[in-house]
């Protein structure tokens, strides 16, 4: 029986980590084709109950969230905060220091509005404005006073709750100021 000699060993060497080296390659290129839906649908989170692990839906779509103090937003300037989430690609904006008398939603081209305001007053309101795509979502909304409104988002997992408070200035009187968070904390609740 005859031994190879080192340099045929050398060969087979190259050989053997030319072909992993190629085996590796083709694999990373595969996994890397594969979507993060694919590879979440196969590994569900630990924390969710087996029987509900089939039926979870994933999404790779990231809405932003924003908010934003005008000081003072009349009607016209709604065209100019639309384009602005626009440019900025934000999904849903909370508006603080709204110029509107009364509450209400509407709807304006492909956003939904949420305000809040004073009664007799044009101050302290707050708004939401809101995409067509986080519109389908919105579970709910809730208008605590003129200065605090909550929106609830539906999700796949869970909902989410969003808050838009105006609060008074640090020279407003004590009893306005501890009203607000009095409010806030049990709208939190």
């Amino acid at each position: 029986m005859s031994v190879p000699s080192p340099d045929k060993w050398g060969g087979v060497r190259k050989k053997i980590a030319n072909y992993l080296t190629i085996l590796l390659k083709y694999l990373m290129d595969q996994y890397n084709k594969i979507s993060s839906d694919m590879v979440l649908e196969r590994l569900p989170p630990a924390d969710v109950a087996p029987s509900k692990r089939k039926h979870l839906r994933f999404t790779t779509t990231i809405h932003n969230i924003g908010t934003w103090n005008v000081r003072g937003m009349n009607i016209g300037k709604l065209e100019i905060i639309k384009q602005e989430m626009q440019r900025l690609h934000i999904d849903l904006l909370g508006i603080s220091e709204l110029y509107w008398t009364g509450n209400g939603f509407f709807k304006s081209d492909e956003y939904t509005v949420v305000y809040c305001g004073n009664d007799t007053i044009k101050r302290n309101g707050v708004a939401f404005i809101a995409t067509k795509a986080v519109n389908k979502a919105v579970y709910s909304f809730n208008i605590a006073s003129d200065r605090i409104i909550s929106i609830t988002i539906t999700g796949s997992l869970r909902s989410i709750t969003v808050l838009q408070a105006y609060a008074p200035t640090a020279d407003a009187p004590e009893k306005d100021i501890e009203d607000i968070y009095t409010k806030l904390q049990e709208t939190i609740d």
